[in-house]
């Protein structure tokens, strides 16, 4: 990825993030489900017994065979915590930590009975808008807000679904702006040393990432590439939130 995306929520190390247990149990046991139809061997570990609701910063990023292993920290465990981030797919037990805060707002909104639009993933990968009514809350939903709302969508069907899942109540669009930004402004004076650096030939070894298909095990050594112009690729687009992705990405060339 090269840019942020509105509609899927993309990782990045220095990111404050919540992470849903209940959400990503069930993530877990449905993909435990998939390898089982695939290869008939159980692959996913689930992780120790956690909060419901537990407060974690990104501190480091990996590649795996369906998207992304994170690293995390928490200010109440002594150990970061592994979890595996599946992409291009909607994700829904880890939750950007301003986005959360916000849904907790509209949460505290909601009525029986309140016209609601949620964007399901569609089989074309892209996001399709249905529209609904809730028919029940959860008392419990401030501590356990996954998939607290029941709708119904007019065709029958009754799901469940999550505050931050909402992008429209009553017909007036819910629009979450992500105000946790801090590196806007830097990436001008940073995309003009990494062309200070493109510009000498002692570092075309770092300009862009090699075939992997001419190097034996690439991707086993490599887990992230990385390169000077994907870097400025990233700074251009306005890709990164924090000055550790930045870092991180750094570190990685």
């Amino acid at each position: 990825s090269i840019a942020c995306d509105d509609s899927f929520f993309i990782p990045q190390v220095g990111d404050e993030v919540v992470l849903i247990y209940s959400a990503y149990l069930k993530y877990l046991e449905n993909s435990q489900d998939d390898d089982d139809d695939e290869s008939g061997s159980k692959s996913t570990k689930k992780t120790d017994k956690m909060a419901e609701i537990t407060r974690c910063i990104i501190q480091q990023i990996a590649s795996s065979e369906d998207g992304l292993e994170l690293k995390m920290s928490a200010p109440n465990l002594t150990s970061w915590i592994t979890i595996r981030f599946p992409i291009p797919e909607e994700v829904t037990f880890l939750i950007p930590l301003n986005k959360f805060k916000f849904a907790k707002k509209i949460g505290k909104s909601l009525n029986l009975g309140d016209k609601v639009i949620v964007p399901f993933v569609s089989e074309d990968g892209g996001l399709t808008p249905y529209t609904g009514n809730i028919t029940e809350i959860s008392p419990k939903w401030k501590n356990a807000p996954f998939e607290s709302i029941k709708v119904d969508w007019g065709n029958g069907e009754i799901t469940n679904i999550s505050p931050w899942e909402i992008v429209s109540l009553n017909d007036t669009e819910i629009k979450y702006v992500d105000t946790s930004i801090c590196v806007e402004g830097i990436e001008i004076g940073m995309i003009a040393a990494v062309d200070a650096l493109l510009s000498q030939s002692k570092y075309d070894l770092f300009r862009s990432v090699p075939n992997p298909d001419e190097f034996k095990d690439y991707e086993k050594i490599v887990s992230c590439p990385m390169s000077l112009l994907f870097l400025r690729e990233r700074l251009e687009s306005g890709y990164y939130r924090t000055p550790e992705a930045i870092h991180f990405d750094i570190q990685l060339i």
